[in-house]
C-alpha cells in the first residue's frame, strides 16, 4: 500500500513528467504534472470527482491489454519481486534509462510503483496527496513576473524547457519496454489502489487522454497572491485537474511540445496492448 506517513516538507517545483521519464511511460507523466510548484492551488481542496473517472464496463476484460494480464500468476511473473519488496528492483531497471546518482537523487526511494500508480490516477483530480509524490523537489522556486496585475510571465516557462529536453531525449520504446515488463506490478498496484477489477493500463491511456484535451488559454496568465503562494486568477485555470493545471503553468510553447511526446507513448503503449490482445485471440 502507498505510504501513509506525510511527506516531509519542501520546496515546490513543477517539473515532474521529466524524470518520471526515468519512472517510464507513465512516470513520465506523474513526475512533470505532480512535483508540488509555488503556485499552488489557493486552498488544498479535496477530490470533487474525476475529470476522466476510471472506465466501468460491463466485464473485467482490459479495452488494452498489455503485458502479463494476471498479476497473481505466479508463473507469469516469476522473475519480478513481490510489490511489497520492489523498490530496489526496480530501480535498478530504472539505472538502465537514468544515471544511478541522478535517479537516486530524484526518485522517492520508498514505494516507487505505488506512488506512480497513484500520481497518474489523481492527474485528473484536483488535487494530490503530498504522500503520494513519487519524486523529490526539484531545487529552484517559482518567481512570478514584476509588476502588477501579477503575471506568470514567460520567464518561466524557460525552467521547464530544458526538463522537456530531457524527456524528449529518452525513447519512448524504452520506457515502455520497462513498463509492459514491470506491468503485472503497475497492474496489482491500481488494483490495490481500490480498484480490484479494473486494469492500470486502460486508466493510463484515458489520463493520456486528459491530458492531451488541455486547453490552451492564451496571453500571460494572471495571479493572486495566496497564503499558500499565487493562484490563478481565472477561476475557471484554478478549478482545472492537476493536470490541466501543469500544462497552464508549463507554458503553451512546452505545452504543445509535451502533448506531442504524450502522443506518441499513447501511440506505443495502445499498440502493444493490440498485438498483445491479437497473440490471444
Amino acid at each position: 500500500m502507498p505510504p501513509r506517513r506525510p511527506a516531509k516538507p519542501a520546496r515546490h517545483s513543477l517539473w515532474p513528467v521529466l524524470l518520471a521519464a526515468a519512472l517510464i511511460a507513465l512516470g513520465a507523466l506523474a513526475w512533470w504534472m505532480y512535483q508540488r510548484d509555488a503556485l499552488p492551488p489557493g486552498t488544498d481542496p479535496a477530490p470533487v470527482g474525476d475529470a476522466v473517472a476510471p472506465w466501468r464496463g460491463d466485464d473485467t476484460a482490459p479495452r488494452y491489454p498489455i503485458g502479463v494480464q494476471d498479476p497473481d500468476d505466479p508463473d507469469a511473473v516469476v522473475d519480478l519481486p513481490g510489490l511489497g519488496d520492489s523498490d530496489a528492483a526496480f530501480l535498478d531497471a530504472l539505472a538502465q534509462l537514468l544515471e544511478r546518482t541522478q535517479l537516486e537523487s530524484l526518485v522517492v526511494p520508498e514505494f516507487i510503483i505505488q506512488r506512480v500508480v497513484a500520481s497518474v490516477d489523481n492527474l485528473p483530480r484536483r488535487s494530490l496527496p503530498a504522500r503520494m509524490h513519487p519524486v523529490r523537489p526539484t531545487p529552484g522556486a517559482f518567481e512570478p513576473e514584476a509588476g502588477e496585475p501579477l503575471r506568470l510571465g514567460t520567464g518561466n516557462h524557460a525552467r521547464y524547457a530544458a526538463r522537456l529536453s530531457q524527456l524528449e531525449s529518452v525513447g519512448v520504446g524504452p520506457l515502455v519496454d520497462l513498463y509492459e515488463r514491470w506491468y503485472p506490478r503497475f497492474d496489482q498496484a491500481y488494483r490495490e489502489l481500490g480498484y480490484p477489477e479494473a486494469h492500470f493500463n486502460d486508466r493510463l491511456v484515458e489520463v493520456i487522454d486528459h491530458l492531451l484535451e488541455a486547453p490552451e488559454p492564451g496571453g500571460e496568465l494572471e495571479l493572486v497572491r495566496t497564503e499558500r503562494g499565487y493562484a490563478f486568477a481565472d477561476p475557471a485555470l484554478e478549478a482545472a485537474s492537476v493536470g490541466h493545471r501543469a500544462m497552464f503553468r508549463i507554458g503553451p510553447e512546452n505545452a504543445g511540445r509535451l502533448k506531442a511526446w504524450l502522443r506518441e507513448l499513447r501511440s506505443e503503449v495502445t499498440s502493444r496492448a493490440a498485438v498483445g490482445a491479437g497473440a490471444r485471440r
